[in-house]
């Protein structure tokens, strides 16, 4: 049989049979928020995907939409993102932006580093080696 007959789709944490939820699918995500001074820090583990994307979203619209628009994803612990965790954080870059804050992401792990620079946002988003880090760069005071 060759890899296109195969009934398994390789997946950026191994392989699941086609149209079966894959190791990701079943990972929750968790979102604890760090509030400091001008500068919110959201520690965000798990795989952020189309079943977890929400709960990051909502998570952190709501802090927008009262003020906190300096925004850092600290992404140490997050080692799957799709389309989905994407979409989600384009939508909290917007938000921010909108409300003349930002979104900068840290401790990003080399396979989501990966998808960030294929699909473009390594050009419009800013990333550090860590919270501390992404967090100084706004320059106002914690």
């Amino acid at each position: 049989m060759k890899d296109s007959e195969s009934p398994y789709v390789q997946g950026a944490l191994g392989r699941a049979p086609f149209g079966q939820p894959g190791p990701a699918a079943d990972a929750a995500l968790e979102v604890a928020i760090q509030e400091g001074g001008a500068v919110t820090v959201a520690v965000v583990a798990g795989s952020l995907d189309a079943l977890t994307a929400e709960a990051l979203e909502t998570a952190l619209e709501a802090r927008i939409r009262e003020g906190q628009v300096n925004l850092v994803l600290d992404l140490t612990g997050v080692a799957y993102t799709s389309s989905a965790g994407l979409g989600a954080m384009l939508l909290l870059v917007k938000e921010a932006r909108r409300h003349g804050g930002d979104v900068r992401l840290a401790g990003v792990q080399p396979r989501v580093r990966r998808v960030l620079e294929m699909s473009g946002f390594t050009s419009f988003m800013k990333l550090f080696p860590d919270a501390a880090g992404a967090a100084a760069s706004y320059g106002t005071a914690q």
